[in-house]
């Protein structure tokens, strides 16, 4: 395994899921099942493994998306002053950063097949409605869709 510098921490790249692991999760600790693992890291790999089910733009997206997450923890991955005060605190920030990210990212522009593939397959209906949290992130990614229908 490479070691991660200060700067892949800082700056994360484009379709990289091991941000989670190498700069979230070797800081906070929250093991398999807190967030940089059991969230971010499982579906960033699952976003790479199944990028040919979408269309050319709903990889666009999911790109844009996995970078704008990532680069929204950043901030928080290298210690430097910002930190959380726990695994929740974490969570609960992470989670705030999807909807946002995924209709900054052109969520709402996606054909209709798209949103099947993400909803169905990748990220699965049970997961979007399983937590607290990630259905908040659902209702509020939806509501930010809202204006273009």
């Amino acid at each position: 395994a490479s070691s991660t510098t200060p700067s892949e921490c800082s700056n994360p790249q484009p379709n990289d899921c091991n941000f989670y692991a190498q700069c979230i999760e070797s800081r906070y600790n929250c093991g398999p099942t807190g967030y940089p693992i059991g969230y971010g890291q499982y579906y960033c790999d699952k976003f790479v493994a199944d990028a040919s089910l979408l269309s050319p733009e709903g990889q666009t997206w999911m790109v844009n998306v996995m970078l704008c997450l990532q680069r929204d923890l950043a901030p928080y991955a290298l210690g430097a002053g910002q930190g959380f005060s726990s695994c929740q605190t974490l969570q609960d920030f992470a989670f705030s950063t999807h909807p946002v990210c995924y209709v900054s990212s052109g969520l709402c522009t996606l054909p209709v097949t798209d949103w099947e593939v993400i909803v169905e397959k990748i990220v699965g209906v049970k997961t979007l409605f399983d937590t607290w949290d990630a259905l908040k992130a659902t209702l509020e990614a939806a509501g930010g869709c809202a204006e273009f229908y």
